[in-house]
């Protein structure tokens, strides 16, 4: 059976222009948590941890998905397992040096991912059977994978960049991206225990809400 290398192609370039789309907001993110907390951007959380953060945001943006539109849930099956693949050894040198801080190392992962889909790009054909595992739970229920192909970005046709689907895919990556920063955040201010829900926007502990501010609204139990 003949694979649509062409739409491959467009898809790949879509998601580099997502990824670019999304870094700065997600850059300003990291800036305005730290802003609204006692601690400072001093320190590199590591590889494993700031992949987390990325999964947070895909998470969001996978909820997108329905059975009439199943793209956003594409989308994030493959990001997640290419981020996912730079855990595994040998993992990208960039990505192995510690960093001062967290918005530099969320700099690097965005070249690497770049650069990657690019490299994929050039050589679709080469790369077909290339296959990336979707972390556990990323997905929503009906579309869970265990993994994901490069020959898998044919069944779909990922919106144009800049269409409302796009922006709404990008708004959704950058809501989930504050959600895991301010989460894997919290105990580092200090006496804080993750599993508080906030009643605004960004599902933190801290009272008041490091995001939403003291009037967002009421914390609820913790989970």
């Amino acid at each position: 059976m003949s694979v649509d290398v062409d739409r491959i192609q467009r898809n790949l370039q879509r998601l580099i222009a997502l990824n670019e789309y999304c870094y700065p907001y997600a850059s300003d993110t990291i800036i305005s948590v730290f802003a609204h907390m006692v601690a400072t951007d001093e320190k590199d959380n590591g590889l494993g941890p700031f992949a987390d953060i990325l999964f947070a945001a895909l998470s969001d943006l996978a909820d997108l998905a329905s059975v009439e539109n199943p793209v956003p849930a594409i989308v994030t099956a493959f990001l997640g397992g290419l981020v996912n693949s730079y855990k595994v050894p040998p993992s990208p040198a960039a990505l192995l040096q510690a960093f001062s801080r967290v918005f530099d190392r969320h700099t690097a992962t965005s070249q690497q991912i770049n650069a990657d889909l690019a490299a994929i790009a050039a050589d679709v054909s080469g790369n077909l059977d290339r296959s990336f595992e979707v972390p556990a739970g990323l997905l929503p229920n009906p579309f869970a994978k265990t993994t994901i192909t490069v020959a898998d970005l044919a069944s779909v046709e990922f919106p144009d960049v800049n269409s409302q689907p796009f922006i709404d895919a990008g708004s959704a990556y950058v809501r989930g991206f504050r959600r895991g920063l301010t989460r894997q955040q919290l105990p580092a201010v200090g006496g804080y225990a993750i599993g508080g829900v906030c009643a605004g926007v960004c599902d933190a502990v801290l009272s008041p809400c490091p995001y939403c501010g003291p009037t967002a609204g009421e914390y609820g139990a913790a989970s």
